[in-house]
């Protein structure tokens, strides 16, 4: 059983990967490569929310535990907005510009620049 000083040094680590992801997504995207900014955006999105969840003891096994426990701790912590957020990012950034290559939408290039809100919006609830 993990203890809850080890799920804050994973939160931590994870927040960590949040930042760096958004910090390549913003590279990637002012380099021309949409696609795979859509992909670290994407990626930064998932690590914040797994961090968040984390943080509160949650399961992060699957992708599913993630977006449910991530869901549940936003609405509990008056975060309701996050997870529409993190669906619309799964959507846009996640199939449409990663799978299907489709990133020549204005919005979801500002989801990509936005993503830093929400990982700081995570980092908040976390904090919770």
């Amino acid at each position: 059983m993990a203890t809850a000083n080890n799920e804050t040094t994973n939160s931590q680590a994870r927040f960590d990967d949040a930042w760096e992801q958004y910090r390549s997504a913003i590279d990637r995207l002012e380099a021309g490569d949409f696609r795979d900014a859509c992909g670290k955006a994407w990626n930064a999105t998932r690590a914040a929310a797994e961090a968040a969840v984390l943080a509160h003891n949650g399961n992060t096994s699957t992708t599913t535990q993630i977006s449910t426990g991530f869901r549940r701790l936003s609405r509990a912590n008056g975060f309701a907005d996050l997870p529409a957020k993190y669906s619309e990012r799964a959507q846009f950034l996640h199939i449409d510009g990663c799978y299907y290559g489709m990133v020549y939408d204005d919005h979801i290039l500002e989801l990509i620049r936005e993503t830093d809100s929400l990982i700081r919006q995570a980092e908040q609830l976390a904090a919770a």
